[in-house]
């Protein structure tokens, strides 16, 4: 009877996790953050700076550069939580 009880939890646990991984990576595909982003133009704004931010690599990690005017920064990115 315990083994079936320890069973039974193992594959709640088991069907819990693979439900919760399934669920993530859809939603990051759905969030589809890699790419190219700009700011949006605010009529009022007196800071013309163009500012740019390309994310590469998967879905939740991979290599960033911000470009700012003349300066840029480059690192790495990933999404936690």
């Amino acid at each position: 009877m315990p083994l079936l009880v320890v069973l039974a939890v193992s594959v709640v646990v088991f069907m819990y996790v693979r439900f919760t991984r399934q669920n993530r990576q859809a939603w990051l595909a759905k969030l589809d953050l890699p790419g190219r982003w700009r700011r949006a133009r605010v009529v009022d704004d007196a800071d013309d700076v163009e500012r740019e931010l390309l994310l590469q690599g998967k879905a939740d990690r991979g290599e960033f550069v911000m470009q700012e005017g003349d300066t840029s920064w480059r690192g790495q990115w990933q999404l936690v939580g």
